[in-house]
C-alpha cells in the first residue's frame, strides 16, 4: 500500500513510516495528448511468421487494433541519414523530425511555447513551426544557432527540411575558391561557365 501526498505544486508516493520514493514536480494541470501517442503498428511487433494450411502467413492475431502506444522505444521512426531529405549535413546527432512532432504533439497544443536548449540542427525549432507552436531554442555553439535559423529560413522560403545531399553553407563555398578547393564542392554555374569556355 502507497500512500499519495498532493499538493498544488508537486505529488510524493510514498510507504507509510518510511522515506518517500517518488516526488514530481507538477504546475498546474500537465496536459498530455494521449490521441498523439498512438501509432501504426510496426512490423517487428507484430507477430512472427506462421504456417496455416502450408502457406507462410503473418501471425496478426496480436495486432487486430488500428493503432498501438508508442510505447518507450520507437521503431517506426527511422534515424535521419544523408539519403533522407531532412538530413543537414554536419549535424552527426540530429533528431528526426518526426520523433520531435510525436513529442510536441503529445505535450503541447497549438500556439504553446516550446523551449529546446540543445537546438543542434533545429528539429524542434522546424517541428514547432509545422506544428503552430512557438519555439525558443538556443545551443553553446554558434555554428548550429546558424545552421537552424537558416533551416527555419529555408523551410519557410521552399518547404524544404533539410539539404539533404547541399550543405547549409553552399553560397558562401560557392563565393570563396579557396573553401571550394578545401571542400572538393563546385556550383552548377561554375561547371556550366567552364563548358561555355571550352
Amino acid at each position: 500500500d502507497f500512500g499519495l501526498c498532493e499538493s498544488a505544486e508537486y505529488f510524493t508516493a510514498f510507504k507509510p513510516g518510511q522515506q518517500f520514493w517518488r516526488a514530481t514536480y507538477v504546475k498546474g494541470n500537465p496536459l498530455f495528448q494521449v490521441e498523439a501517442e498512438y501509432t501504426d503498428i510496426p512490423k517487428v511487433l507484430r507477430g512472427y511468421y506462421k504456417e496455416i494450411g502450408g502457406v507462410l502467413t503473418e501471425n496478426l492475431e496480436r495486432s487486430k487494433a488500428n493503432g498501438i502506444r508508442a510505447g518507450n522505444v520507437w521503431v517506426d521512426i527511422q534515424q535521419v541519414f544523408y539519403r533522407m531529405e531532412e538530413n543537414v549535413n554536419g549535424c552527426y546527432a540530429q533528431k528526426p523530425l518526426k520523433s520531435c512532432d510525436r513529442i510536441l504533439r503529445s505535450s503541447s497544443e497549438e500556439g504553446d511555447t516550446v523551449v529546446d536548449f540543445f537546438c543542434h540542427s533545429g528539429s524542434t525549432l522546424l517541428a514547432a513551426e509545422r506544428l503552430g507552436r512557438r519555439c525558443f531554442t538556443m545551443d553553446i555553439e554558434p555554428i548550429y544557432c546558424e545552421i537552424a535559423i537558416r533551416r527555419l529560413e529555408r523551410y519557410r522560403l521552399t518547404g524544404r527540411t533539410g539539404w539533404q545531399n547541399s550543405n547549409p553553407f553552399e553560397k558562401e563555398i560557392l563565393q570563396d575558391s579557396r573553401l571550394q578547393e578545401l571542400t572538393g564542392c563546385r556550383s552548377e554555374a561554375s561547371e556550366t561557365q567552364q563548358l561555355a569556355l571550352i
